[in-house]
């Protein structure tokens, strides 16, 4: 249970360690079939219909009253600026009223002024499914160099990918096999120089990695020969130029975390773990006991407004 008034907990979930928070879709587009008629915002659509979730028809199905594919994606009850606010970095009232103003997006992927709420048929199958990976099938026993090329300081169009996601599958592989011997980070700028030279490294070691696990003739398990044969003197690590590599360590620290900062996101900083394993929250009432900080009378009725759904009415 955090303070934020959740239990950080799936519903319906039967495998909690399954989920992830919230960044479940691939930027990839699928057509549906051509048959399928879907309702956008009122308006009938016809023909093809490009949105990433159409690539999840199969798994999730979709919802016979509006047309589009049934959503794992669930904001209802998420705190954003808990901890912020936990900080003393913004008031009671700054703090309410994030959350009031926070909405969602509809079937479409449009803004509403309501929160996104999950189809749970949708959250069932992607818990049975992996879909949002536990690191706990064949993630296990893979080995994994995980080539972070950094793109979080070039801007919010540039990539999706940022650095947290490595440490984001490292916590998942330590929740789901005890262990993340089978993780290399490396971390590398765009230029050329740089990404040549981490390129040449990862390849050159991963040969070597596979190469000594297919050739063991232990009597280890796969995980196992994994962790026991990788290369020596391969480890996280940053680059710095183009020929020096130095240790990268997590949360970050000397040269690799001045030039490699990781920067958290609104989900950790509502309260959801590091491995981002919160999909859809279970609601428990607002108790304003478990704040750092007192609400006004008027604070409080907004916060359980905004609790209930109905941002504006007290209740």
């Amino acid at each position: 249970m955090d303070r934020s008034g959740l239990s950080l907990a799936a519903v319906s979930n039967p495998h909690p360690e399954l989920v992830s928070g919230g960044e479940v879709l691939v930027r990839i587009t699928a057509p549906v079939d051509a048959a399928v008629r879907v309702t956008e915002s009122g308006r009938e659509i016809g023909g093809f219909a490009r949105r990433a979730m159409e690539s999840y028809t199969k798994r999730f199905g979709r919802d016979p009253d509006t047309g589009f594919v049934r959503s794992p994606l669930d904001n209802v009850g998420v705190r954003y600026g808990l901890a912020a606010l936990e900080r003393g970095q913004i008031t009671a009232s700054r703090f309410v009223a994030v959350n009031a103003g926070s909405g969602g997006y509809d079937g479409a992927g449009k803004p509403v002024p309501s929160r996104t709420k999950a189809d749970p048929r949708a959250v069932n199958a992607a818990y049975r499914g992996d879909i949002l990976s536990s690191a706990g099938q064949g993630l296990r026993a893979t080995p994994i160099i995980d080539a972070r090329i950094y793109p979080d300081s070039a801007g919010p169009l540039a990539n999706v990918h940022t650095a947290r996601r490595s440490f984001v599958l490292r916590d998942r592989l330590v929740r789901a096999n005890g262990t993340a011997a089978n993780q290399v980070i490396i971390e590398s700028r765009s230029g050329p120089d740089q990404a040549a030279a981490a390129s040449a490294c990862e390849l050159a070691a991963m040969d070597q990695w596979l190469t000594a696990v297919e050739a063991g003739h232990s009597s280890d398990g796969r995980q196992t020969k994994v962790g026991k044969n990788k290369p020596a003197g391969l480890g996280d690590g940053c680059y710095l130029t183009d020929g020096n590599r130095i240790e990268l360590t997590y949360p970050e620290t000397g040269r690799c975390g001045t030039e490699y900062p990781v920067a958290a996101d609104t989900r950790w900083q509502a309260g959801e773990p590091l491995r981002e394993n919160v999909l859809k929250s279970s609601l428990r009432p607002v108790n304003f006991a478990d704040y750092p900080v007192p609400f006004t009378r008027a604070e409080q009725c907004r916060a359980n407004a905004t609790a209930a759904g109905v941002p504006g009415r007290c209740v």
